[in-house]
């Protein structure tokens, strides 16, 4: 299940409950408390924006490694000497290197 927060409604809600306790508690621990729970919210908001954004670099770096990767099994079955024996030998390959990630990436769930 998704759950998606309003950031509108948790700067609203945060700020709303740090007037009501500096209301009631003004200069105490915890009106301070409520002004950097405020602050951390407007950092956490600002931060999730940046996250969103696509990166650009990694997004090249991986179209990158596939075009290499691509270029490498061809590579490979344009050498070999049949197509049977260049598949069996990328299988092998491809199951040797299973080994080497952890278990939750190749195992079903």
């Amino acid at each position: 299940m998704n759950r998606f927060l309003n950031e509108k409604k948790l700067l609203e809600t945060g700020e709303r409950l740090r007037q009501r306790i500096v209301g009631r508690f003004p200069g105490s621990g915890l009106s301070e408390l409520a002004a950097q729970l405020v602050q951390l919210t407007r950092d956490s908001v600002a931060r999730a924006q940046s996250i969103r954004q696509p990166n650009l670099v990694l997004r090249a770096g991986l179209v990158l490694l596939g075009v290499l990767a691509l270029a490498g099994i061809a590579e490979h079955f344009w050498t070999s000497s049949d197509w049977r024996t260049g598949l069996n030998q990328l299988l092998q390959f491809l199951d040797a290197t299973k080994g080497g990630l952890p278990h939750e990436w190749w195992t079903p769930s």
